[in-house]
């Protein structure tokens, strides 16, 4: 990574004696599964009491909202107010990898980097709690649930936005498909939306040797199969990207028995709002009709679980920013960075507040999710110190805008 010297200060972060590289080895030992990160928040809570942060816990569940106010806001204010936000949940991945840091959780494991989350977060709270000269107010977010949870609309409809109040929000994920250090911003949309599609067809089943006799539930979830993915391709615009993906589709007992009923689920992701209304108002009928026209009878599910996370302009500009001030590689369009299709419940967070939400390169030979995946500890000093800028131009600016 470049420019390493500005990162030195960071590098020698310390809580309660344990670095960040052991935090981080800790947090990835013992992960746990969405809303049952309790020993994880009571972690978390642990190091902000050794900091003398001050903060709130159970929101949205295992939720943790902590509060810094720097010692040049005025007294009795909170001056300008700025969040950072990570994740505390991991998946159920089982750790085939045989470091001394690998999972104790039979079952479960940190294989999306939410404990170099956690760790960089921590890391800015400590880094802050020694350098209180700012103007206004940090909030630090230790949100629950992202993996499918939707951990971030729950703290939402606890209250935290109203009990919390914060003019931006910024949130950072590891990105292994960037070099390590190199930071990936957008203007605009950077993850996906995400619906899940659930289906059902059912009919008369029967005897495999005489499917003249019944409806064949198999072949006619083929054909709708079949044409869902020629909708995706014929019926929305190409403009924006799209993706149906089906993972998952169940039926039968036995090789000559034609079942009463097959079903199917999966996922849609996409950005654009006119091909999500099409999607919600025309995929069904179709569904439905194949069915129809062969004897049988479909029940179609499609509902969004998260929307596009979308940045504020002038937040990913500040990131950016904030980057270039630290010497560090910066991923834009312009370079030729794209969004992704995953999706993020940080989405969630930016329809509320203004924003941004950025991938930190981390390099690596796995991918996101996959079982050997295991966070890069060589960036934990650049995304504290990242954080730890971004606060402060975030303070700033907004100050100087006000």
């Amino acid at each position: 990574m470049q420019n390493s010297d500005r990162l030195a200060p960071f590098e020698r972060l310390h809580i309660r004696n344990q670095s960040l590289e052991a935090i981080r080895h800790h947090l990835h030992q013992y992960p746990e599964l969405a809303y049952k990160e309790t020993e994880t928040a009571a972690f978390v809570m642990d190091a902000l009491k050794a900091l003398d942060i001050p903060f709130e816990s159970g929101i949205g569940g295992t939720g943790i909202v902590a509060t810094l106010r720097g010692t040049a806001t005025k007294s009795g204010e909170d001056g300008t107010i700025v969040g950072f936000r990570t994740e505390l949940d991991a998946l159920p991945i089982t750790e085939p990898n045989d470091f001394a840091h690998r999972s104790r959780n039979q079952g479960v494991k940190h294989a999306c980097g939410h404990d170099g989350h956690m760790t960089i977060l921590l890391g800015l709270a400590a880094y802050l709690s020694e350098n209180r000269d700012f103007d206004g107010t940090v909030r630090f977010i230790f949100q629950p649930a992202e993996e499918g949870g939707a951990g971030a609309k729950r703290m939402i409809e606890d209250g935290m936005l109203s009990r919390f109040p914060m003019q931006q929000v910024f949130s950072l994920h590891n990105w292994p498909e960037l070099p390590a250090g190199t930071v990936g911003v957008l203007n605009g949309p950077i993850m996906a939306g995400g619906y899940t599609v659930e289906v059902s067809v059912t009919g008369t089943g029967g005897h495999g040797a005489t499917p003249y006799a019944c409806t064949d539930q198999l072949n006619i979830a083929v054909q709708i199969l079949n044409q869902m993915q020629s909708f995706m391709a014929r019926r929305l615009p190409p403009f924006n990207p799209a993706v149906l993906s089906i993972t998952r589709i169940t039926g039968g007992e036995a090789n000559n028995v034609i079942p009463d009923e097959v079903r199917f689920d999966g996922t849609i992701r996409l950005f654009d709002e006119v091909a999500a209304k099409i999607i919600e108002t025309e995929m069904p009928a179709l569904i439905k009709g194949i069915a129809q026209s062969w004897g049988a009878e479909a029940k179609v599910n499609i509902q969004e679980y998260y929307p596009p996370t979308i940045s504020n302009m002038a937040s990913a500009e500040l990131v950016a920013k904030a980057a270039n001030d630290l010497g560090l590689a910066v991923a834009s369009a312009e370079t030729g960075l794209r969004p992704a299709m995953t999706s993020e419940d940080f989405s969630f967070m930016l329809q509320e507040v203004p924003g941004c939400y950025f991938w930190l390169g981390q390099g690596g030979d796995y991918g996101l999710h996959h079982p050997h995946y295991d966070f890069n500890n060589q960036i934990l000093p650049a995304g504290v110190a990242l954080y730890a800028q971004i606060a402060r131009l975030a303070l700033q600016m907004t100050k100087e805008n006000s």
